[in-house]
């Protein structure tokens, strides 16, 4: 199948190319799932606040500063975006 190394390198783009795209639907989905559906919403809100809260700890962490005590949550329309798009 594979006859060089550039034959490889072809075939890994085009693999990377066909997940793309078979992303952005899959992706597409799980936003509306998580408009309509309370339970997948519940599930999606809280991955956005501890991906929020995560993040938040590792640049404090990172700029040498202690880790926060309390991190304010986002609000819940910014939660459920960024989780499903964490997700998908």
């Amino acid at each position: 199948l594979c006859r060089s190394a550039a034959d490889m390198v072809l075939w890994i783009k085009l693999g990377f190319l066909a997940i793309k795209q078979v992303a952005k639907p899959v992706a597409a989905r799980i936003k509306a799932s998580a408009r309509t559906s309370d339970t997948f919403r519940k599930l999606i809100l809280a991955v956005g606040q501890r991906l929020h809260r995560n993040t938040l700890q590792l640049d404090r962490i990172a700029e040498g500063k202690g880790a926060a005590t309390h991190v304010a949550p986002l609000r819940e329309t910014v939660a459920v975006e960024r989780g499903s798009d964490f997700v998908a």
